[in-house]
This record gives C-alpha cells, sequence and structure tokens, in this order.
C-alpha cells in the first residue's frame, strides 16, 4: 500500500529503520512523544596508553578525554518510537557488550539483523584518559572526539567525523560525511566519498581523499596527496612533495619546500612560491606561478599561465610553460641570467610581445598563418625557459619591486586561509546552535503531538458515538454483515494511495470505514469511523470504487451495511 524502498540508505542522525532489508532514516519530526527509552551504562579501570575498540551498528558517537583520568566510562542511550508495536522489545533487543581486553576496553552495539523490525535511536557518550587510542566504527552516525594523545581510528557509514588535536597518527573514513581535524602530530588518511575535508595542521604525511568535495588544509610536515573528484584543493603550506588532483575544482597552493604535482580536469591552478620541481597541468583553467625558483612544466588546454620570476634566485634547471588557448605572460627581473625561447604556432594576428626585452626573432613574424618564434637572452643568457602557444600572446615583461608584489599576493593567499578557518570556526559553532535549535524544535513538537493526540481522542469518541447512532439507525432498512463475510464477496477493488503529505510527517495507523452497499453490490455511502485524516481521505476515495457481488436474501437482492478496515505502514 504504502510502497517499498529497495536497497540501503544511512544516514548520519544514528536512527536506523529496517523491515527485512529495507532501511530508511526519519527526520526530527518523526521523534516520538515520550519515547521508550533504555540506558546502558559502565566503567572500567584504564591505564594511560590503552585503547578503546567501539563497534556499533548503529548510533552517534561523542568521545570525551580528561588528562590523569583512570577509568573508561560509556553510556548508552536507546530509544524507539512508543508507536511501534513492541517498542520495549525493540529497544531490549539492542545488544550492547562492554568488556575489558589486554588493550584496554571493548564496546559493542549489535541488532538482531534477522528478526529486528523497527525503528530505534541511538546513542555513546564515552570518557577516556587523554593519553589513550581510539578505534570507532558505526553504521550510521556522526562521530565527535576531543582533543587526545593517542593513535586514532574512526570509521563512520555517512556521518560526520569532527575531532580536536589528535596526538599520534589518525585513519578517519565516512562514506558520505564531512571530516573537520584540527592539528594532527603524526600522519593522517582521511577519506570521504562525498563530503569535504578540512585540517589544521598535520604534522606527518598526509593523504586527503574526497569523492566530491573540497579539500582544505593548512600545512603538512611531510608529503601531502590531496585528491578530489570535484572538489577544491587548498594547501597553504608543504613541507614535502605535494600531489594535488581535482576533477574539476581549483587548487591553491601557497608554498612547498619539495616538489609539487598538481593536475586539474576543469579548474586554475595558483602557486605562490615553488622551490622544487614542478609539474602542473589543468584542462580548463588558468596557472598563476609567483614565486618560480625550481625547474616547472606547466600546461594548459584553456587558460592562459601568468609566471612571476623573483630577483633572489637563479634558476638552476630549465623550465617549461605550454597553453593551447591563452597567453602566456612572463614577468622577469633586470639582473637575472636567463634565456628565453618563445614561440607562438598559430600564427595570425598572435604575436610575441617584448617592448623592453632584447627580443630577436628567430623565424616567422611576417604575418599570416607563419608560426613566429623568437628569443631573448639576459645578462649573458642562463637555463632556458621554453614558453609555447598554440592560439594565443606570448607577453614578456620585466619586474621592478617583485618583493613588494611577492608580499601582496602571499597576504592574498594568506586571507583566504583565514577566511578556510574562519568557516571551520563557524561550522563548529553552528553545529551547536542546531543541536540546541533541535531539542527547542522537539520540545514544541512534543507538546503539539500531546494537544493532537488529546483532539483526536475526542474526535474518536465522538466519531464513535455518531458511528453507534447511525448502525442503529440503518439496521432498521439494510441487513448488516460482518467484514469477514462481506470481504468474500468483493470482486473490485482499488488499492489506498499514500497520500505524500501523510508520508513526510510520518503518519501511519489503521483507517474504519462503515460501508452502505446497495442491492446491486456498489458502495452507495461511506462514513469514517476511526482513522487520521490525512488517511482517511485517501481510503474513502479508494473504496469508493469498490464493487461486490450483490447479497441475497432468498431470492432477493438486499442492501447492507458493513465495515472495512485498511491498514497504512511506513516500511
Amino acid at each position: 500500500m504504502s510502497g517499498m524502498m529497495a536497497g540501503v540508505s544511512i544516514r548520519g542522525c544514528g536512527w536506523l529503520v529496517l523491515t527485512g532489508l529495507v532501511w530508511s532514516a526519519p527526520v526530527l519530526a518523526q521523534v516520538p512523544p515520550k519515547a521508550v527509552t533504555a540506558e546502558r551504562t559502565g566503567s572500567f579501570a584504564a591505564q594511560e596508553g590503552g585503547r578503546l575498540k567501539l563497534v556499533t551498528d548503529l548510533g552517534s558517537v561523542r568521545v570525551t578525554t580528561q588528562p590523569g583520568a583512570t577509568q573508561v566510562s560509556y553510556r548508552v542511550t536507546i530509544q524507539a518510537d512508543p508507536r511501534q508495536a513492541d517498542a520495549k522489545k525493540l529497544v531490549d533487543q539492542f545488544s550492547v557488550s562492554a568488556k575489558g581486553t589486554a588493550e584496554g576496553v571493548s564496546l559493542t552495539g549489535t541488532v538482531p539483523w534477522t528478526s529486528f523490525r523497527g525503528r530505534l535511536q541511538v546513542s555513546y557518550e564515552v570518557q577516556l584518559p587523554r593519553r589513550y587510542n581510539v578505534e570507532i566504527s558505526t553504521n550510521a552516525g556522526n562521530i565527535r572526539l576531543d582533543e587526545i594523545e593517542g593513535e586514532v581510528i574512526l570509521n563512520s557509514a555517512g556521518g560526520n567525523l569532527l575531532t580536536r588535536n589528535i596526538g599520534g597518527s589518525a585513519r578517519l573514513e565516512t562514506k558520505g560525511g564531512h571530516i573537520i581535524v584540527m592539528d594532527v602530530n603524526g600522519s593522517l588518511l582521511a577519506t570521504t566519498l562525498g563530503g569535504h575535508i578540512y585540517a589544521s595542521q598535520i604534522k606527518g604525511d598526509g593523504t586527503l581523499r574526497s569523492g566530491g568535495g573540497h579539500v582544505t588544509v593548512t600545512s603538512i610536515g611531510g608529503r601531502a596527496q590531496l585528491i578530489t573528484d570535484g572538489g577544491n584543493i587548498s594547501l597553504e603550506r608543504g613541507g614535502g612533495t605535494v600531489t594535488a588532483t581535482t576533477a574539476g575544482g581549483r587548487i591553491d597552493v601557497g608554498e612547498a619546500a619539495g616538489a609539487i604535482r598538481a593536475q586539474s580536469e576543469g579548474g586554475g591552478i595558483r602557486v605562490v612560491r615553488l622551490a622544487g620541481p614542478t609539474q602542473l597541468q589543468t584542462a580548463g583553467g588558468s596557472i598563476y606561478l609567483t614565486s618560480v625558483q625550481g625547474a616547472v612544466r606547466a600546461a594548459t588546454a584553456s587558460g592562459g599561465i601568468t609566471a612571476w620570476i623573483p630577483t633572489s634566485v637563479k634558476i638552476q634547471a630549465p623550465s617549461e610553460l605550454e597553453c593551447s588557448h591563452g597567453d602566456i605572460v612572463v614577468y622577469v627581473p633586470r639582473q637575472l641570467p636567463i634565456t628565453i625561447d618563445a614561440s607562438v604556432e598559430g600564427g595570425g594576428e598572435h604575436r610575441i610581445d617584448a617592448p623592453d626585452l632584447p627580443l630577436k626573432i628567430l623565424s616567422g613574424g611576417k604575418g599570416g598563418a607563419e608560426s613566429v618564434r623568437g628569443e631573448v637572452v639576459l645578462n649573458g643568457g642562463g637555463e632556458r625557459l621554453r614558453l609555447k602557444v598554440l592560439h594565443g600572446n606570448i607577453r614578456l615583461r620585466f619586474i621592478e619591486d617583485f618583493q613588494a608584489l611577492y608580499q601582496r599576493i602571499l597576504k592574498s593567499h594568506t586571507e583566504a586561509f583565514e577566511k578556510m578557518r574562519e568557516w571551520e570556526r563557524s561550522a563548529r559553532e553552528q553545529q551547536s546552535r542546531k543541536q540546541e535549535e533541535l531539542r527547542r524544535q522537539e520540545e514544541q513538537w512534543k507538546e503539539k503531538q500531546k494537544q493532537k493526540q488529546e483532539e483526536m481522542l475526542q474526535e474518536r469518541r465522538s466519531r464513535l458515538e455518531e458511528w453507534s447512532l447511525r448502525m442503529r439507525e440503518t439496521i432498521a432498512g439494510r441487513i448488516p454483515v460482518n467484514a469477514e463475510d462481506q470481504s468474500k464477496k468483493l470482486i473490485s477493488d482499488v488499492k489506498p494511495q499514500y497520500p505524500d503529505e501523510a508520508r513526510r510527517e510520518g503518519v501511519e495507523g489503521i483507517v474504519w470505514l462503515e460501508l452502505s452497499i446497495d442491492k446491486d453490490g456498489r458502495v452507495e455511502d461511506i462514513h469514517v469511523i476511526e482513522g487520521h485524516p490525512l488517511l482517511a481521505q485517501a481510503s474513502v476515495d479508494a473504496v469508493r470504487q469498490w464493487r461486490y457481488a450483490p447479497t441475497h436474501v432468498g431470492d432477493k437482492p438486499v442492501a447492507v451495511t458493513t465495515v472495512v478496515r485498511l491498514a497504512f505502514r511506513l516500511k
């Protein structure tokens, strides 16, 4: 009647609904008043350096830490909708197992998947010593972790992961939520299939992957590998090699002590300071290089390239800049020893423009479709910088005050990262405000539901009284037939359509109708005995189209009255 949703859907709110293999996640408005609730609590003696291993089939997890604490304590809260059949049994079916181990503490929450049918909300609150290791896995829920000095492993099937400072290495994985982590003293591996990743300072290596969100990091002390299938990538400082790959976003790198390799399928690339070998490639954006000091290989298919070479360096290796559709603009200091090899392949109106530099045209340059190739040798020549465009211009300019320009660009880059840090602080504050607002809305909803229940109870009483009166009035002219016998005469029926509004509000239940059926078996009149108004009208609209075989007394067809029961269930 209500339809079924195939497959699996798990949301990070910690709710799970199962009917066979049908899962769904309700909104807050479906949380029932006076939910059936149970708690599981316990504690274990703990030594610093131990490990918590928490595995749960569903539930959000909050972990707090205290310096010098001597025990691990936990509280698990389980809630069920009282409108569900056997709500108390559902709560009891969620099993929590806790035990001390050689490593520390093991905490497990399980659902009997083969027999469980219902909706539960589960939340964990765990308190640990500050110097402890943590390993947490949940199939449905968020994980939030306070500052901790050990190693961390967090895994959620779809929730958000939020952590403060981590003293060891960390591995964070979620199937669809965001990842926000502050400082990590070791290495970090963070993976999300669809959310954003924000990290502050990572002292070790950093590998961050997102299936479609942004990846933003303040600094990574070791090797950096940043990957996203559709978002932007931002790294302020890299202490080692940097690899950044995005399928459609922009890449921003402040500075890196090692080599840089960046590739974008649809966005621009900007690097403030290049000290090591650098390879940049984009299919659909421009490339900006503020301080070129090492060897560079940069190419763009659709966009320009702009590069500034500082006055205090000497290029140590050959470099190459190439673009298909766009201009190349290079700013060089007057005293730099360098050899520039520039070529414009497309010809036509495109040209090499170097008004103040000693440009020597080696070939072409007479207009038409002929390509142009030129050379600039400054201060006796030096490492070769090769510039090549297919359809565009090459512009060469002297730069008089590179340091001032560099500081302006660096300031702009730093301000961008400050905005990202402000976004992270705002996200945490917004999360707290959201939780408070949800609590307030829940209280309001509970009060509203209480009033609605009282109103529905009164309406039900009135309808029952009216129905009783109508039954007495109609029995005189119609023959009452019980529901089971009359259902055997049903020859044509129409299934009620589950109202969209009822589905959105999580309304389900039973509708009782009294039917007056004429001598030919047609439904002549319908009276609602009991049922939610949103479901009652859908029932009436469907039953009005039903057709029965005539009822006979002797050889004569007669009019009858009967009762029909229709069940609406959200699955």
